[in-house]
């Protein structure tokens, strides 16, 4: 019946869903890069180098320490793959040629450092490497480009650093054990002696 469907006006608290600690943690580290940069930075030039220590930071932020680990090792090889990728790319000049030559030359960079991720089985790298391969390309503020895969590439390490500690020192997951396997016993059978006469009457022998 189509009056079974009818909103009550009721909220079901028992049914609502919690944010999780791997949730607080992410917005956590974000709000101490973004307080620690401006700080350092001073209040004009910290929002040109936060963005990519954030990024990584909400990558690399797993649910255990030693994925965080593993995500924060795969970001550094694909902040180096993109980086230089983009590095090369603006040495030649390709920039400063028409608008589509220019279009055309970064999308086929794309695939080649997508598939040379594949080719290394680094797959967790092809998202990062094409980020800073894009922020570096793409930047018109006049920065020289070895500058800039520079600082993303200092940016990318203090934003998994920052994953990291905050994942292991703030309610640092605890990891899970291997479900106990049960234990199984193997029990010997003895033969039964072929010489040895049975003790019980045979009633089924005709008389």
């Amino acid at each position: 019946m189509a009056g079974d469907y009818m909103p009550t006006g009721k909220i079901n608290f028992s049914k609502i869903s919690y944010p999780g600690m791997r949730t607080v943690k992410t917005a956590l580290t974000v709000t101490l890069l973004m307080a620690l940069y401006r700080l350092v930075l001073g209040p004009e030039y910290w929002i040109y180098s936060v963005p990519m220590a954030c990024v990584a930071a909400v990558i690399c932020l797993q649910d255990s320490v030693g994925k965080t680990l593993q995500e924060g090792a795969a970001r550094v090889v694909g902040t180096f793959i993109g980086g230089g990728s983009a590095v090369l790319i603006l040495m030649t000049g390709v920039r400063d040629y028409e608008f589509a030559v220019f279009v055309i030359v970064s999308g086929l960079c794309l695939i080649l450092i997508i598939h040379l991720c594949n080719l290394m089985n680094q797959h967790n790298c092809i998202p990062i490497s094409c980020i800073v391969f894009m922020n570096v390309v793409l930047n018109t503020s006049g920065v020289e480009p070895m500058f800039l895969a520079f600082n993303s590439i200092v940016n990318t390490l203090v934003g998994i650093a920052a994953a990291y500690g905050v994942n292991k020192f703030v309610y640092a997951p605890i990891p899970v054990s291997e479900p106990c396997k049960p234990r199984t016993y193997r029990v010997r059978l003895k033969k039964k002696p072929s010489n040895v006469k049975p003790t019980e009457p045979d009633t089924l022998k005709e008389s």
